[in-house]
Order: structure tokens, then C-alpha cells, then sequence
């Protein structure tokens, strides 16, 4: 998806380097590649997305996967018992 200025494909690590580095120049502290996939799942499903427009747009291969971020959202499922 993306290359270095030699052309070569950034490694996993290199990626997630980069995004660190990326969220502490927004002033964002603690933040990694993958803080930003759970914050796009936790939005998403606030929004109420089902599951499977959820693993969809973050390209999961298995929808086991996608179940853990609707799991970890305690605030959505609290809202869901209130209701």
C-alpha cells in the first residue's frame, strides 16, 4: 500500500513506527496503529453499525475477529441494557 523513497514496501514494524510517530506529532500520547483501529471500531459501533459493516471497513478475513471490539465496548452494551 505504501513505499519507502527507495520503493521498497514499509515493513509492519516500520508502519506502526510510523504511526506512533504520527500520533505523537498530533499530540496524541500512547497512540499506535492498531489505538486507532479500536477508536474507528468504538465509533462505529456507537453509531450502530452491525458487526458485519464493522469487519467490512476494517477488512477483517474472519468475522471472529470483528466480535471482539463489539465485546470490549462495555459503554454500548450498557446503553443496550438502559434501553
Amino acid at each position: 500500500l505504501f513505499v519507502t523513497q527507495r520503493k521498497a514496501a514499509f515493513t509492519a514494524n516500520a508502519m506502526s513506527k510510523l504511526f506512533t510517530k504520527l500520533y505523537k506529532g498530533a499530540g496524541i500520547e500512547g497512540g499506535t496503529s492498531h489505538s486507532g483501529r479500536r477508536s474507528l471500531a468504538s465509533s462505529l459501533i456507537k453509531k450502530k453499525a452491525n458487526i458485519y459493516q464493522v469487519k467490512e471497513i476494517l477488512r477483517h478475513s474472519s468475522i471472529q475477529s470483528t466480535s471482539v471490539y463489539f465485546s470490549e465496548d462495555e459503554d454500548t452494551l450498557c446503553d443496550l441494557l438502559r434501553s
